[in-house]
């Protein structure tokens, strides 16, 4: 899914695979190494676009072949419903090809971290020290 990613938002993230097959990602995190959830919402956010941009060129060709006789007025009238076209299957898509990982990528990676490490980090974790709402009751 990482291959996905990376060529679907190629700047998304950073990553450096190394001669033992370890793959190490950055996120491109702010200069204060944080990582807010409003900065990952706008991330998730410009992915998703990036992904109906894609399925809608799948679904401009299936518009241009079924309107084909018809004419360009046809057609311009079914897009601008801003609907798919019941005919048409977003579902039919085809997969996303995987990108290829270079050997020698570029990362800013000082360390490897676990997932754990790098969400204690970003502060995106509850602090250890409160309490769980299951404690409290």
């Amino acid at each position: 899914m990482f291959k996905q990613i990376i060529y679907v938002y190629p700047e998304a993230f950073s990553y450096k695979l190394e001669s033992n097959n370890t793959l190490l990602i950055d996120f491109h995190v702010d200069e204060e190494k944080l990582l807010s959830f409003s900065k990952m919402e706008e991330r998730q956010n410009h992915f998703r676009k990036l992904l109906l941009e894609r399925t809608k060129s799948y679904h401009d060709t299936f518009l241009q072949e079924e309107y084909k006789e018809e004419g360009a007025m046809s057609y311009a009238n079914v897009f601008e419903t801003k609907m798919w076209h019941h005919k048409f299957d977003p579902h039919c898509v085809p997969a996303i090809p995987m990108a290829e990982l270079k050997q020698k990528g570029t990362s800013n990676h000082q360390r490897s971290e676990s997932v754990k490490d790098f969400l204690n980090r970003s502060k995106l974790l509850p602090d250890q020290k409160t309490e769980s709402p299951r404690q409290i009751l």
